[in-house]
C-alpha cells in the first residue's frame, strides 16, 4: 500500500510540474509583453 502511494505522489508531483510548464511556455510571451510594456510604456 504504501508502494501505491509513493508512485501516486510521484505521479502528482509530475502531473503539476508539466502543468507549470506548459502554463509558463504558454503565458512567457504574454507575460514578457505586459513586463516590457510595465517597464518601458
Amino acid at each position: 500500500m504504501k508502494k501505491f502511494f509513493e508512485i501516486l505522489s510521484a505521479a502528482l508531483f509530475l502531473a503539476v510540474t508539466v502543468t507549470w510548464a506548459a502554463a509558463l511556455i504558454l503565458a512567457g510571451p504574454a507575460l514578457l509583453k505586459l513586463c516590457i510594456l510595465y517597464l518601458f510604456g
